[in-house]
């Protein structure tokens, strides 16, 4: 069912039910508005400037509740703000968000303090936006150098919010429930979003005890977007396996790379190199029976060794794509 904002009391019912979750988590670091996840209002009537009566309803909440804590106007799905953008296909969707956000950029001026920007940045590392405009090459960059620093200049913060590459959905069933292995187009992404000006990222996660090495990898790329991936996968490596077992788990790692699903999406002209590796799935599946955990790693981690190589061992026959 969908309420919109301008029709009776519709407004106040979906801000007091937000104001719930921010009551509950009042000593967050930071809050975020998000325009739309297959929300907002497809009416006719509304827009951008319904979301910022949101963004400034709630940002005047949060200087109340919590002073020290900015919030964030996600414009992630602003392009359902108005005609459902759906019916005209994924190029429609993406077509409106740049301009969308360029909206929310342009109304910042009008809110309080406390609101900064988070932007989604789809156009400089999602595969379905590149595949939706024929190709990397033919894919707009939004935002780029110019963008960020001109909000940087009025005094707000801006963050990438980044998703599906470091955890993927249940719309991509094939890859739900995974571990993933992803770290060449987390460099990339990362590398991407530096060169624009960002220097706030958020690495977004629905399954965080399988996605450990994605995890470590976007912590280390995100302080030295230059790393080497081998070396990251070493250290990662390090953490997991006994000393004899290191390089053993980091070719595996590179094979599950090669191999993601992530890969598999990308256009042709937006694939990354493949990293050296001469395993296939059968090889792959052999090292990792003999893998043995360590018992007490120095890298604190929501799981265990052990049962995180259980699930990286039953990923791989689910990985019908890989060879």
């Amino acid at each position: 069912m969908q309420l919109c904002p301008r029709q009776g009391d519709n407004f106040q019912k979906t801000v007091d039910l937000q104001s719930w979750y921010m009551q509950t988590y009042k000593e967050a670091d930071f809050f975020e508005e998000f325009a739309a996840d297959w929300g907002a209002c497809n009416c006719g009537e509304c827009g951008v400037n319904d979301y910022m009566r949101y963004v400034e309803e709630f940002a005047h909440r949060l200087q109340k509740q919590n002073a020290a804590a900015p919030l964030y106007a996600n414009t992630w799905s602003i392009s359902f703000w108005g005609e459902d953008p759906i019916p005209k296909g994924w190029n429609n969707v993406f077509s409106k968000e740049t301009p969308g956000s360029q909206a929310v950029v342009a109304a910042l001026s009008g809110m309080p303090a406390n609101v900064h920007l988070a932007l989604p940045c789809h156009n400089l590392y999602r595969p379905l936006v590149f595949s939706a405009f024929g190709g990397k090459q033919q894919t707009p960059v939004f935002p780029t150098l110019a963008d960020v620093q001109s909000i940087l200049d009025s005094g707000r913060h801006v963050m990438g919010w980044p998703h599906f590459l470091m955890d993927d959905d249940t719309a991509r069933a094939p890859q739900w429930g995974l571990v993933h292995v992803e770290l060449r187009y987390i460099k990339a992404m990362l590398q991407s979003l530096r060169a624009a000006g960002l220097d706030r990222v958020m690495g977004n996660l629905n399954l965080p005890n399988l996605q450990l090495a994605n995890t470590y990898g976007f912590g280390r790329l995100a302080q030295d977007p230059a790393a080497d991936i081998a070396d990251v996968q070493r250290e990662f490596a390090r953490n997991i396996v006994q000393r004899e077992d290191i390089a053993a788990l980091a070719d595996v790692l590179s094979w599950l790379d090669n191999n993601s699903y992530w890969d598999q999406q990308m256009p042709s002209d937006a694939r990354e190199a493949p990293l050296p590796c001469d395993l296939n799935r059968e090889r792959v599946g052999r090292i990792l029976a003999d893998l043995r955990p360590l018992s007490r790693p120095e890298l604190p981690a929501p799981v265990d060794a052990s049962q995180w190589l259980d699930d990286l061992r039953a990923t791989i026959p689910r990985m019908t794509w890989a060879t």
